[in-house]
């Protein structure tokens, strides 16, 4: 294992790698939406469902934040929508992080829902810093914050509410924001069209995402060492046994050595890729679920993960809360077949195809 100042200094970098990731992302995203890029992938899925996943990934920052979190669904937890579920989390993710960087130690966070007729309503409140009556007019537009100020305390450029409102509007959806001042707190609220039942049954919020995470066998390859020293910290200290490797030769020789009940792969390796390495598994009778770690999100990227057998499509570089959510959703749903988008690497605006190699980090160290 490493020292404690190693991994300080590591967890550091990891940090202010991932903040630099989320602006560029942030930015890229800007872009598509102006230039009406921007394609929704629906599916059905309850809005529980996907609440729960935007909290896994903020879990986190909650914690480290101080503050005491509620989730009030009432009975509509298992209503259905028509959404793209990567952008709905998005989405939620993002006004829970706004929610989190703009409250005090000590405040809360609350998610509340309510339906009418065919509309849900999902309100995110917050007992933070508030925001003034003559700046709410302007808090869905880019590069808006109230004051130099408050940039220069909190950071960012002001893109995530501008993002989400260009989300909620791609889901035929309404977004808004109240606020009774300076000190005062803020209320955003997301108004999303509900599906029509079809009958189906979902279970929803059943586990917590801590009795969800139970310790694993996981075969992680990773060519970037300190990537992979990183990963293998952030999983050990949730209980995981973590075998390491650096290329599929190594994978593959390992999976004959012992029994895995998890792979996570990066997608470009130095003798192959993890495309290759989860086909030959599948071929040798391993049926494991595998996630897969790449610097690339576009939809032909994730599709191409899904015909290759992956679970999950995590997204470099992603923070530690991130991958726990993947591994999180692979064990709640050991048997869907759809795959599922996870953070928001840099991806290629051209929407070309991408080599395979890939040595950016998962959970970026250096």
């Amino acid at each position: 294992g490493l020292d404690p100042e190693t991994r300080k200094t590591l967890e550091s970098i990891s940090r202010h790698v991932e903040t630099e990731s989320r602006l560029i992302n942030d930015l890229l995203d800007v872009m598509r939406i102006v230039r009406g890029k921007i394609e929704l992938e629906k599916r059905r899925v309850t809005i529980g469902r996907v609440l729960q996943r935007a909290i896994d990934i903020c879990r986190s920052d909650l914690e480290a934040a101080q503050l005491r979190f509620s989730l009030d669904l009432g009975d509509i937890g298992a209503c259905w929508l028509e959404a793209d579920v990567f952008r709905l989390e998005q989405l939620f993710g993002n006004l829970l992080k706004n929610a989190i960087k703009f409250t005090p130690a000590g405040g809360y966070v609350a998610i509340e829902g309510r339906r009418r007729n065919g509309t849900l309503t999902i309100d995110i409140r917050d007992s933070g810093i508030g925001i003034e009556p003559a700046a709410l007019p302007k808090v869905f537009e880019a590069f808006e914050q109230e004051t130099r100020s408050i940039t220069r305390r909190y950071g960012g450029l002001g893109l995530g509410l501008a993002i989400s409102r260009a989300i909620v509007e791609l889901h035929g959806g309404v977004i808004g924001v109240h606020s009774e001042g300076r000190g005062r707190g803020a209320t955003f609220s997301v108004q999303l069209p509900v599906a029509e039942s079809d009958g189906a049954v979902e279970p929803v919020l059943a586990e917590a995402a801590d009795e969800v995470l139970s310790p694993l066998r996981i075969l992680l390859v990773e060519d970037h060492r300190a990537t992979a020293d990183m990963i293998e910290i952030v999983l050990a200290e949730k209980g995981h046994a973590v075998t390491k490797a650096e290329d599929v030769a190594a994978a593959l020789r390992a999976a004959g050595e012992r029994p895995f009940d998890l792979l996570i792969s990066d997608l470009g390796l130095p003798d192959g890729s993890g495309h290759e390495l989860l086909r030959t598994l599948r071929e040798q009778g391993r049926e494991w679920p595998a996630i897969a770690l790449s610097g690339y999100g576009q939809e032909g990227d994730l599709q191409r993960s899904l015909q290759s057998g992956f679970a999950r499509h995590v997204i470099k570089p992603a923070s530690q809360a991130e991958l726990l959510a993947a591994i999180a959703a692979v064990q709640r749903e050991p048997h869907e077949g759809a795959i599922r988008a996870q953070g928001t690497g840099e991806v290629d605006e051209k929407g070309g195809a991408r080599a395979d190699h890939e040595s950016s980090p998962a959970t970026p160290a250096d």
